[in-house]
């Protein structure tokens, strides 16, 4: 189930690239919501943070500031669990980390 989950991540992210926001969206969404039933934070985390991108650029700004906070409260909490910053080296979760330091 992770390794599927994770291509879908792949998949919306791919997307994202291709400009087909729409699609990526729905992709997104399923990975998000297949991820939270398995509690996967860090593939949740991930899928938050694409998919508030897919809806900023489809002009859903509301509900992209939420999924942009909700990847950013689970990197929290995966740092806590963890009790190291070794978060911020990791590859996968470094796009989600270096997008909360800017501003909006």
């Amino acid at each position: 189930a992770y390794q599927e989950i994770e291509c879908s991540i792949y998949r919306g992210e791919g997307l994202i690239n291709a400009q087909d926001f729409k699609q990526a969206r729905q992709e997104l969404q399923g990975a998000l919501r297949e991820s939270k039933n398995l509690s996967l934070k860090a593939l949740q985390a991930q899928a938050s943070h694409l998919l508030g991108n897919a809806q900023m650029s489809l002009g859903q700004t509301e509900e992209a500031a939420h999924n942009h906070s909700e990847a950013r409260r689970l990197l929290d909490e995966i740092r806590k669990e963890a009790g190291s910053d070794g978060l911020t080296k990791r590859s996968d979760l470094a796009p989600i980390l270096a997008d909360s330091a800017e501003p909006g």
